[in-house]
């Protein structure tokens, strides 16, 4: 199934430049937002009370690291909500630390895409979650609140949150997930 929608494109701030994309497999109540952005990561908070998660997305051999918490079936990209004040950089480097008790090396977060999922009554944005890739140092070891690691293939995407099953597919449409 594909959908057409508005994507940003291009820089940060006003040099964005807004393009029609087609999104392949979005289900009904999810948009993929795409953007690429150069320079500074900028800080992002909750906007319009739309609930926002800061996630790292990491592919290595045709699969992607993903993590699952204590009590609960699905899986997720590692990453996790802003602290008050806390930039993209900033909450990225400290989730990971926590979760994974990796260092995220300065510098290196590339914007891979916004995510959002949206409601069946009147399209309203619901979650929007921001990727990142980025190198690290150090071992993956699950810590804190991570029960398990994992690495998942695109024929896992079931295992997924429905925000995480849009990251799946802007990554097997890259061809990063075959």
């Amino acid at each position: 199934m594909s959908a057409t929608m508005t994507a940003l494109f291009g820089g940060t701030g006003p040099d964005w430049e807004a393009r029609e994309v087609a999104v392949p497999q979005a289900g009904p109540g999810q948009v993929l937002v795409r953007a690429h952005a150069v320079g500074r990561v900028p800080r992002m908070g909750m906007t319009g009370g739309v609930p926002e998660k800061v996630a790292w997305v990491l592919v290595r051999d045709g699969r992607v690291l993903v993590t699952r918490e204590e009590d609960r079936d699905l899986f997720y990209f590692p990453g996790g909500m802003r602290e008050p004040g806390e930039s993209d950089d900033e909450t990225l480097v400290r989730e990971i630390e926590e979760e994974l008790r990796a260092v995220i090396v300065a510098g290196t977060l590339v914007h891979f895409g916004t995510f959002e999922t949206r409601s069946d009554h009147g399209g309203r944005v619901e979650f929007r979650m921001i990727c990142y890739a980025a190198a690290h140092r150090g071992a993956l070891n699950p810590a804190g609140e991570i029960a398990e690691m994992a690495w998942f293939g695109y024929g896992e995407r079931d295992r997924v949150s429905p925000v995480d099953q849009l990251v799946f597919d802007a990554l097997h449409e890259d061809g990063q997930l075959p």
